[in-house]
């Protein structure tokens, strides 16, 4: 019988020394935009060694790929395209999350803040960002979330940003971890291709309402709960890589990042957290995009399962994206009566078709739809001029007067001719859509808010281009 489990172990042994398991392989993200248009998804792959570090120089028939509808019977689906260096051959796009909250002014070592460390490393990596069909994008987040700048090329502008990131009073130094999170992936969420969200954190979700017992500013009693930014970054194919930077970690933070594609990493000090973004950069940089032609089967979720095998290391992930089917779910019971909304829409449309509508404005415009404290000095203004100001000064293009902190020229709303959009910047306090911002590039329906006054900004020209 010894002899037996001897033979078996130096079997294991000879096993082990022709096949090195990958350390990891994982499927980062999931894009599946193109679906409904060439029924094409887009799977990005990493694969590392024992070491952490990016295995290069895989091939095509190093993977096979398989998709399954309910996560149990899957079936070989064909690979339509291979790009190694994803990130390198087609760029990347991140948006920077800093946590701005009270804990990150602590003084460590007696050399500098965390925030203080926190903003050279970052620095540093948009720096390192030398590649122009990269984009990067830089917010903040504590009681408040703020978008500093929506994704740019370019990167001095974002990198400038950094020094809006102040101290927070202490009504604003609460940590709102898992809001910062979802409203951080919508702000990545509409552009296509590798999208990456890197939060830096140095302690656990510390929600405003739940500490205080006051309604939040903006959230009012509303308390984030953990999965809701998971479910967001899956909805929208985000990887979430995160960092913690201090004592505390939130016990959820990896999990999300887990469950997201992403990573977690450690970092204690300045030459650390520089180094973890610059892992986090190379390991995007060298993952493997597999363009699959996607099944078109009616489901809610479709699971991907990827094997990989190169001869001396083996392995396999899977996971699963949302599918966008035009159809959705399977009707199982056709009836005659499906037939009655589809010709009640097609009266409707009948109807509509009949009705003259009148020729929309040349230019888009902003338009007052309330004032809580003070007055503004018009209801519409047309932007037809590269700048409209918004402020206290009589000399702006909207006055809002009675409000003392608003400034004489509290926000800009700036014309990109070559971009053809529109783009608010603060000198003061704003938001755009509940949510404080000192930049934002403005889209049709946002709602701004100056000083207790609501205003509009539409734009049917450009949004219907």
């Amino acid at each position: 019988m010894k002899l037996i489990k001897i033979q078996v172990l130096i079997s294991a042994l000879l096993l082990c020394s022709i096949y090195t398991w990958a350390e990891n392989l994982s499927i980062a993200q999931i894009d599946s935009s193109h679906l409904l248009i060439d029924q094409s998804v887009g799977v990005y792959v990493s694969v590392t060694d024992e070491k952490g570090e990016p295995v290069k120089g895989l091939a095509l028939k190093n993977f096979t790929v398989y998709e399954s509808p309910d996560g149990k019977k899957y079936r070989e689906t064909p690979l339509l395209k291979f790009t190694p260096q994803a990130g390198k051959n087609l760029g990347m796009h991140f948006l920077l999350l800093i946590d701005n909250s009270g804990s990150m002014y602590e003084i460590l070592k007696g050399k500098d803040t965390r925030i203080g460390m926190a903003k050279k490393a970052v620095r540093t990596f948009i720096n390192s960002m030398n590649n122009p069909k990269d984009t990067i994008g830089l917010a903040s987040f504590n009681t408040n979330y703020t978008l500093h700048s929506a994704l740019s090329g370019e990167r001095l502008k974002v990198e400038k940003l950094l020094d809006s990131i102040e101290k927070p009073g202490k009504e604003d130094a609460y940590t709102e971890l898992y809001a910062g999170l979802l409203l951080s992936s919508e702000d990545i969420s509409k552009v296509p291709g590798r999208k990456i969200v890197v939060v830096l954190s140095d302690g656990e979700n510390f929600p405003y309402f739940a500490k205080t017992g006051k309604p939040h500013p903006v959230f009012k009693d509303r308390i984030f709960k953990y999965t809701e930014p998971i479910l967001n970054f899956q909805k929208e194919g985000i990887s979430l890589f995160a960092v913690n930077f201090g004592r505390t970690k939130d016990k959820y933070l990896e999990r999300i990042a887990l469950e997201t594609g992403g990573a977690v990493f450690n970092a204690s000090d300045e030459k650390e957290l520089a180094q973890v973004y610059m892992a986090i950069k190379t390991r995007v940089l060298n993952e493997y995009l597999l363009k699959i032609k996607g099944s078109m089967q009616p489901a809610e979720k479709m699971y991907v399962k990827v094997n990989f095998n190169d001869g001396k290391r083996q392995a396999a992930a899977s996971r699963f994206y949302f599918s966008s089917t035009i159809f959705g779910l399977p009707m199982n019971n056709l009836t005659p009566l499906l037939l009655i909304p589809l010709l009640l829409a097609l009266f409707l449309w009948l109807i509509l078709s009949k009705i003259p509508f009148t020729k929309p404005s040349a230019h888009p415009n902003i338009e007052v739809l309330q004032s809580d404290r003070g007055s503004a000095s018009t209801r519409i203004i047309t932007l037809n001029s590269d700048k409209t100001v918004i402020g206290g000064s009589d000399n702006a293009d909207l006055t809002i007067s009675g409000v003392p902190e608003v400034k004489q020229n509290h926000a800009t709303i700036v014309f990109d001719k070559n971009k053809k959009q529109y783009t608010v910047i603060a000198e003061g306090d704003i938001t755009v859509n509940n949510r404080p911002v000192k930049e934002k590039t403005l889209e049709a329906g946002d709602v701004i808010n100056v000083g207790g006054t609501t205003i509009v900004f539409d734009d049917d020209i450009l949004s219907s281009d």
